[in-house]
């Protein structure tokens, strides 16, 4: 740690110096150092007497910096500032960019080429939890780091999946990363470092007070192409991050629930103000985001001429589930013209010779794709 660290964690302390104004002042000093050697007079031009003095004022020898400069050496944690090449692209075209964040984990993951938000209601449904595994494992082959915010629920299952389909996938948090909230995450935390990581703009000894989330929301829906709502009410906390996704000229998807359900109101609602892209299927996602790579079809095709043992109707299955990677029996029926009894039977065979993986919701996944 240098003394750069120790002037940009400096920097967050003044009274009256925020995200926009630490930005401002970074931009035109182009470190942090240099701003507080700078004269009065220039301050002053850039931010206002007021700050300009706080800013000179401030103390040389601050014991709470000296502190989180050894908390963050001691725990491989990354500072890093808006400036910093490292600093994920998407987060800061955003207007409410934090100045500096703290990362840890693997700093590849931060500027991965494809990263997508998966959110939702911490009081999930069987429903909610089969729709969020389906859309993770599928996105597999298309090298997508999955990202979310550590919560209960939606967001935990998105993690999760996405560690067991051994995906990328970054926890953005509302609180220092000298913790994990909820504590029971702490395993799952711990497995995210190693395929992704944690990424918080709070220091050490932030505890996750009620007005850090929406500021956490920011950043997910800032570093991401996308947003996923799988499940929330009409004033959830994913509602949140949808809304700002949007004021981001980000896209926002949804998936749809029964109307009469409390927690799918706000998917519901997404889709019919028309803030959100409706989701039913793999297909989507990948046709509004142009994530259709003709390496992975072409890749699919190679693996599935492998099944010289199979009959016609087992490769008619396979390579119906092949070209979307998941599909739905109700669907594959209705595209084999295999009637329902034949259909179950063949996709039974394919599943023994562990050709086929059955998955939640009656949807099937080829295990070569």
């Amino acid at each position: 740690m240098n003394t750069e660290t120790y002037s940009l964690l400096q920097l967050g302390m003044i009274e009256g110096i925020g995200d926009a104004y630490a930005t401002q002042l970074l931009n035109h000093f182009l470190n942090a150092r240099a701003i507080f050697g700078a004269s009065f007079k220039e301050l002053s031009t850039l931010v206002g007497t007021t700050k300009a003095r706080n800013i000179l004022s401030c103390s040389e020898n601050d014991a709470s910096i000296e502190n989180e400069l050894d908390f963050m050496l001691r725990n491989e944690i990354i500072p890093i500032s808006i400036l910093d090449e490292r600093y994920p692209q998407k987060l800061r075209s955003i207007p409410d960019a934090p100045y500096l964040i703290f990362f840890k984990g693997n700093e590849a993951a931060l500027n991965s080429q494809r990263q997508l938000a998966i959110v939702g209601s911490r009081m999930l449904t069987a429903y909610g939890k089969e729709w969020t595994q389906y859309i993770v494992d599928a996105l597999k082959p298309y090298n997508v780091t999955i990202v979310s915010g550590m919560a209960y629920g939606i967001d935990s299952v998105a993690h999760n999946q996405a560690l067991k389909s051994n995906m990328s996938t970054i926890g953005v948090l509302a609180h220092g990363l000298d913790r994990i909230y909820p504590n029971v995450h702490e395993r799952m935390a711990s497995e995210m470092i190693a395929k992704g990581g944690l990424i918080t703009e709070f220091k050490s000894q932030t505890i996750p007070e009620r007005q850090h989330f929406p500021m956490r929301n920011r950043i997910v829906a800032g570093m991401t192409d996308a947003t996923i709502v799988v499940e929330t009410d009409v004033k959830g906390g994913a509602m949140i991050t949808a809304k700002l996704a949007v004021g981001y000229n980000r896209d926002v998807m949804a998936i749809p629930g029964r109307v009469q359900d409390a927690r799918s109101s706000g998917c519901n609602y997404l889709i019919k103000t028309q803030m959100a892209h409706l989701v039913t299927e793999l297909e989507d996602v990948l046709q509004l985001m142009n994530w259709n790579d003709e390496d992975i079809t072409s890749s699919r095709s190679i693996q599935q001429r492998l099944f010289t043992h199979c009959n016609e109707k087992e490769h008619k299955i396979i390579d119906l589930i092949g070209y979307k990677n998941t599909m739905h029996i109700d669907e594959l029926q209705l595209k084999s013209g295999i009637d329902d009894s034949q259909l179950a039977n063949l996709l039974l065979q394919l599943e023994f010779q562990d050709i086929v993986t059955v998955l939640p919701g009656k949807r099937y996944k080829l295990n070569c794709a």
